[in-house]
């Protein structure tokens, strides 16, 4: 089954209790404390995933990721760090990619995710679901801050400065636990290429290229698809980044810009396949 171009996005309500929360919160965004029960069917053409209200951010990123669609061949292989509930995983299969590697370490919405397979009986044999951290390292035992509304990351810092709005407002518990670590160079040795690796892991994307094998990875990814975060108030590691990947011989071509927010998206294509 082909989604083809993105036409619509249609929301179906699960539950009618929580109408005028939602109305509430979409006029005056205000939020009752008890809107995680507020849960929603999102129709992506074929592919369906249920949301909660909080999750609704992640149809902005999930719409620039798909703009890079020509790059999803018949036997493409996806690699989704920050997989998340399942979304961008799900759109992938459903454009014909023959797998799709998704790593997800967040307890609360590996759930959603789980679910969100089971809503696509006829994708969820071509996704493979890792709860896996993405880190330089393999096997290692790291603490990880989760909350149920998906916010999460590895950096206790990262939460308390860059979403105390949302945490404060909405009441949110913050949760920590230890999560197993797998690298990028052990992924890159599960298959026999990445024609797209998207990454979006809060802050966590300078980590993963340390200690990276650098030919292989110049051999087996074609297109980065990233989410930069400015976790130094600079944009210092996000320009770094970019540099050190530019030397690997990736070109960009398209890029936000750095701005006044905490995160823009960048994509990246080896330049060995650019014809």
């Amino acid at each position: 089954m082909v989604l083809g171009r993105i036409k619509y996005l249609q929301l179906a309500k699960i539950d009618p209790r929580n109408y005028y929360a939602f109305l509430k919160y979409i006029v005056k965004f205000k939020i009752r404390k008890k809107i995680d029960t507020c849960q929603f069917i999102v129709y992506l053409n074929s592919v369906k995933f249920k949301l909660i209200l909080l999750n609704f951010g992640i149809l902005r990123d999930l719409l620039e990721y798909l703009e890079f669609q020509r790059f999803i061949v018949r036997d493409a292989i996806i690699v989704d760090i920050g997989a998340y509930v399942g979304d961008y995983s799900l759109a992938m299969a459903a454009l014909g990619a023959k797998k799709v590697l998704a790593f997800e370490p967040q307890k609360s919405v590996l759930k959603l995710f789980k679910l969100n397979l089971r809503l696509n009986p006829q994708l969820a044999n071509k996704i493979e679901l890792y709860p896996y951290a993405v880190s330089s390292k393999d096997n290692e035992e790291i603490e990880f801050y989760d909350t149920m509304y998906g916010i999460s990351t590895i950096f206790q810092s990262w939460l308390a400065q860059h979403h105390k709005t949302e945490i404060h407002t909405f009441n949110i518990q913050v949760n920590k636990y230890y999560v197993k670590t797998i690298s990028l160079n052990t992924i890159l040795k599960l298959v026999e290429k990445i024609d797209v690796l998207k990454i979006d892991i809060e802050g966590a994307e300078y980590l993963i290229f340390k200690n990276l094998d650098e030919e292989l990875f110049k051999k087996k990814v074609r297109l980065i698809v990233m989410e930069l975060h400015n976790i130094d108030h600079r944009w210092l590691r996000a320009k770094i980044l970019i540099n050190y990947l530019t030397k690997l011989g990736f070109k960009t071509i398209k890029f936000e810009g750095f701005n006044n927010q905490t995160a823009t998206i960048i994509s990246l294509e080896n330049s060995k396949f650019i014809s």
